[in-house]
Parts: structure tokens; C-alpha cells; sequence
């Protein structure tokens, strides 16, 4: 199955409440395949981005099964 890949933008602080809220809900699940190191937004606004990989048959059934 297809890998899902997202890209966060946004200040530090945002970034890391998302990523650290999704290590807490599939951290211990093989859905989190990779998660890039912490890298500066195109402009120098000050905003970073971070890209996550979710394994897509993990995170199917992780949702089948809420």
C-alpha cells in the first residue's frame, strides 16, 4: 500500500506539539516510518518543517481500528 507523506510547516513550537502528539499516538506502532530532522522554511520567516512518512497499510488499520 501507498505511504502517506506530510509536510509540516509552522513555528518550532508547532511543529514539535504535532509531531510529538502523533509519536504518542502511533510511536509504539510500526505507522511512523520516517520523520526528518528539524529544517528552516523557505523565506526565513523564522517557521520550520519537518516531513513524516506513515507506513499507509499500518495507518489503515490503525484507523479501522478507532
Amino acid at each position: 500500500m501507498a505511504d502517506l507523506e506530510m509536510r509540516l510547516i509552522g513555528s518550532p513550537d508547532e511543529v514539535a506539539v504535532v509531531v510529538d502528539e502523533l509519536r504518542d499516538e502511533f510511536g509504539t506502532d510500526a505507522v511512523i516510518k520516517r520523520t526528518s530532522r528539524t529544517l528552516p522554511a523557505h523565506g526565513g520567516s523564522g517557521r520550520v518543517r519537518v516531513y513524516i512518512v506513515l507506513d499507509g497499510s499500518q495507518l489503515v488499520d490503525e484507523l479501522r481500528s478507532h
